[in-house]
């Protein structure tokens, strides 16, 4: 039991406790009464330790602080996600709550831009109002907006550029984003509704099962002069479709998936509080040793 006692014994059960409200760890998840618990806990180590000698009262009272701020963090700190398009800006991320309940837009402290994704994860993102940049490392966290903006994953958006062929007369490609006209030859096209993976329901309506690209088709809008068709393209089937009156074919060729990014955002209110503690606590255990 003395052992138990010892300044390094209180510091390491301590910061257990802090641990296990820590937002990245599952425990809150399990049981939210578990903030509550650990915070009384930790005010009797705090109580226990009053009238023991100073080096060891530091490490308690840090340790303590330590696990209080964690504990008052999962309570009041604000955790969820965004997910931009390269050129994309937002002034909210969602939120989440326990267990990853979605709670909704919540704002952030400035409007964030998607200014690049590089080869090697790494996010630029751009704060409008403040005018500056951040980089964000697979690695490595920032602070954006007010908040600890980390973890990039790589995330198809849905959107892409379609590279349509027109043959069988005046020849050539367009390239189209969906709601975009363009023109080939003497067909204006324009890209009526994209399904990056094309299926049919019960009903024999078309929907897409994915926004990824695995089998892409669109509706066209093809008009000549006054004439005007409605032309269905696939991938996997080239010129399926060649609506009466119609002299050309229409294919889809390609397609350039719109590549996006998904963060996760953080903010700690009590992360400042927390380290205090943490240093209390070292310079504690440092002075027991001397």
């Amino acid at each position: 039991m003395t052992r138990l006692g010892t300044s390094a014994a209180v510091a390491l059960m301590a910061l257990a406790l802090g641990l296990a409200v820590s937002p990245d760890l599952p425990f809150q998840q399990w049981q939210p009464a578990v903030g509550g618990v650990v915070a009384g806990l930790t005010a009797l180590f705090v109580v226990a330790l009053l009238d023991r000698r100073a080096p060891r009262r530091l490490v308690a009272v840090g340790a303590a602080t330590f696990a209080l701020a964690v504990a008052y963090d999962s309570v009041r700190g604000e955790e969820g996600a965004m997910t931009l398009a390269q050129g994309q800006g937002t002034r909210t991320f969602d939120e989440e709550g326990a267990g990853g309940r979605a709670l909704g837009f919540h704002p952030l402290g400035d409007a964030v831009v998607l200014e690049a994704i590089e080869p090697d994860g790494t996010v630029v993102l751009a704060e409008t109002d403040a005018k500056r940049q951040a980089r964000v490392t697979p690695r490595r966290a920032a602070a954006v907006a007010g908040y600890r903006v980390g973890v990039p994953q790589r995330v198809a958006t849905g959107g892409a550029r379609l590279v349509v062929r027109v043959s069988g007369g005046a020849e050539g490609d367009v390239t189209l984003r969906e709601g975009e006209k363009g023109r080939a030859g003497d067909l204006d096209i324009t890209l009526t509704q994209y399904f990056p993976d094309f299926a049919l329901d019960e009903k024999q309506q078309p929907f897409s099962r994915s926004d990824e690209p695995r089998n892409p088709a669109a509706l066209l809008g093809v008009t000549r002069g006054t004439a005007s068709w409605r032309v269905f393209v696939i991938r996997a089937m080239p010129g399926i479709h060649r609506p009466e009156g119609l002299d050309r074919t229409l294919a889809l060729v390609d397609v350039v998936a719109d590549e996006g990014v998904r963060l996760s955002v953080h903010r700690e209110p009590a992360a400042l509080l927390a380290g205090l503690g943490l240093l209390v606590a070292a310079i504690g255990v440092a002075w027991s040793r001397w």
